[in-house]
């Protein structure tokens, strides 16, 4: 088990610092800056409403971004995990960076619910909101605010609340 956990630790700070500090650029800041913030509270709960107000789907949703942010704010409190750049003070991160617990990324997880929301009714759109919702994970690793295995598991929990919502 412990050959398990180091091997995870090992690939989560090498891709962390693949995408943190190897491949930094100026669009590649300006792009990751304005694509995380499509998996900020703001933006999912206006996107959620919005397609509320035209159809059940939104209610969907509405109900698997709440419910999925009750479990994400137990994790983080549960598992107390620090940013990867208040551990690492070679990880490059924005001003005025979000001073929370890091696991597991409520951006990513937000993103999540509401676009496997969007592709359970409208399979179509999977080819659309996937690949945007992948980026808002990417953006959170990139911008020093996440651990790989932060983005992961929020994608995971989206996904799950998404999919429980679906079925009932």
């Amino acid at each position: 088990m412990t050959r398990i956990a180091a091997w995870l630790k090992n690939s989560d700070e090498r891709m962390l610092y693949y995408l943190n500090l190897r491949i930094r650029c100026d669009f590649l800041d300006r792009w990751m800056k304005l694509i995380t913030h499509l998996g900020g509270a703001v933006f999912t709960i206006a996107l959620a409403l919005a397609l509320a107000l035209f159809t059940h789907l939104g209610w969907n949703a509405v109900f698997a971004l709440a419910a999925s942010h009750m479990l994400v704010h137990v994790l983080k409190k549960s598992f107390s995990r620090k940013r990867p750049y208040m551990t690492d003070g070679r990880i490059w991160v924005q001003p005025n960076p979000l001073q929370d617990y890091s696991f597991p990324s409520g951006h990513t997880t937000a993103i999540f619910s509401v676009a496997m929301t969007l592709v359970l009714e409208l399979p179509w759109t999977f080819f659309i909101v996937i690949p945007i919702a992948s980026m808002v994970g990417v953006s959170r690793i990139y911008l020093g605010l996440h651990y790989p295995t932060d983005v992961g598991i929020g994608a995971i929990i989206g996904t799950l609340f998404a999919i429980v919502v679906h079925i009932m």
